[in-house]
């Protein structure tokens, strides 16, 4: 995506350079014509492709489908249909839902841009060469017409040297000067490339002694472990084993910057949530939070001394649709299902089981007490793609969905085994309805029957 914009602000640059030296340079009547309607065809393209942003037309997707009608692309197109109308929807969120965020990569695009012509200036400067702004902004045009063109020689070695050279003496420059400038760029461009590649290497490798730990089970709450597979079956369980998304109850909801989280006798109702499904057998758990309160629900919950050190944190803005954020979230997991919960609610661990045990490859899981969603949703990486399609924005979509959708599985589950958490009298009601009214809801040392503490917290 970032790639994309990069191409985009590129495409401006070069428009306004190609104008510039139009302006600037003697060209010839021909050269001159030339220039003129190539800088019409890439304002063309830029307009078309505001308009396909705009309007959500999914262009990309739509040709991929079209190449899968040849018998010759159809298993590449099998392979990676899927993830082309991902990446193509995130573009159409990324500027309809954030639209600041997306603005403010553009930005950033057009200023690596303006650094550029910046650079061909203070290099030319110290080859004791004189030239304008605008001649440099002119030289880096033509300079991203020369990569374009390289793009057909591997490495585009030569290609860029010589180019530069050329359009060096187009602006008075000697062959030295334009060489040396052409030399000064590769040698910054291979030095970043060493930086990035030694950076990739070391995220990589933290990447993968992360993912090792998290299959042997080293980061769990007990701080015990579990033994690696030993067989590829057992291997593959691992893999395919459940991605839990655990949707924070004060995620959007809180106005005034305040976090209170709802709480079932000592702990908060969210990090039930998320203790439960770590028992279940979730092997990755994603708590996403608000932007304006994640950290503040962080802290509240780290000083518990009972939140696990392996729940990874996701803060989400207010705009951002709930089908963006999971159709992301999908696209850098190994596990094969999302169990999406709402973590406003309790639940007995009963529900999580049904969710863990749910094997539908092509319908998704949620379950439901009459009329209303539970909070529990099972949904295979293959649909994630579908609640963008179906407009799922929220949670309140997402329960429609579950209801409307052909695509939805509904399991019935008791009303005594859940509880939506939000006030005070919803845990009155959790009590009267676990207890009768002889009974104390409290142990001695202040621990909830319905909900024991574990003997470190008692």
């Amino acid at each position: 995506m970032d790639r994309g914009l990069f191409f985009v602000t590129g495409t401006l640059a070069t428009i306004v350079g190609i104008t510039t030296a139009a302006l600037v340079l003697p060209l010839p009547h021909a050269l001159f014509r030339f220039a003129g309607i190539f800088v019409v065809v890439l304002c063309g393209f830029l307009l078309s492709a505001a308009l396909v942003v705009q309007r959500r037309w999914p262009i990309l997707s739509s040709t991929t489908a079209s190449l899968g009608q040849l018998s010759f692309f159809r298993n590449w197109v099998d392979k990676n249909w899927r993830l082309i109308h991902s990446v193509e929807n995130m573009l159409f969120d990324f500027y309809h839902q954030t639209p600041r965020a997306f603005w403010a990569s553009l930005a950033l695009n057009l200023a690596c841009h303006v650094m550029a012509v910046g650079e061909v200036c203070l290099i030319v400067y110290f080859l004791g060469a004189r030239i304008g702004f605008l001649s440099a902004l002119a030289i880096e045009a033509l300079t991203k017409l020369v990569n374009a063109v390289g793009t057909l020689n591997p490495g585009n070695i030569g290609t860029y040297e010589a180019g530069n050279v050329l359009i060096g003496k187009m602006f008075g420059l000697s062959t030295a000067a334009g060489l040396a400038l052409g030399l000064s760029r590769r040698v910054r461009a291979l030095f970043w490339a060493a930086i990035g590649g030694v950076v990739l290497f070391l995220v990589t490798k933290s990447s993968q002694r992360r993912k090792r730990q998290l299959a042997s089970g080293v980061a769990n709450d007990s701080g015990g472990s579990e033994p690696l597979p030993e067989s590829p079956e057992e291997a593959k369980a691992v893999q395919g084993s459940l991605l839990a998304v655990i949707l924070s109850a004060v995620l959007g909801s809180d106005k005034h910057g305040e976090v209170t989280l709802p709480r079932v006798g000592s702990l908060p109702v969210l990090l039930r949530a998320i203790l439960t499904a770590q028992k279940t057998g979730a092997r990755r758990i994603i708590v996403v939070v608000g932007s304006t309160n994640g950290r503040d629900t962080l802290r509240e919950l780290q000083a518990t001394g009972r939140l696990p050190a392996s729940v990874e944190w996701v803060e989400a803005a207010a705009e951002v649709s709930l089908s963006h954020l999971l159709a992301e979230l999908e696209t850098t997991s190994t596990q094969d299902r999302l169990l999406v919960i709402e973590g406003n609610r309790t639940y007995h661990p009963k529900l999580f089981r049904q969710g863990d045990e749910w094997t539908g490859e092509e319908r998704a899981l949620a379950l439901v007490t009459g009329d209303d969603a539970v909070g529990i949703y099972v949904i295979p990486s293959q649909l994630v793609q579908n609640l963008s399609d179906d407009k799922v924005e929220s949670l309140a979509d997402l329960r429609a969905w579950s209801f409307a959708s052909d695509l939805v599985h509904l399991v019935p589950a008791e009303e005594s085994l859940w509880q939506r958490v939000e006030t005070s009298d919803d845990w009155t009601a959790i009590l009267l309805r676990t207890f009768t009214a002889t009974e104390l809801p409290f142990e001695p040392n202040g621990c909830s029957r319905a909900f024991p503490c574990r003997p470190t917290a008692c």
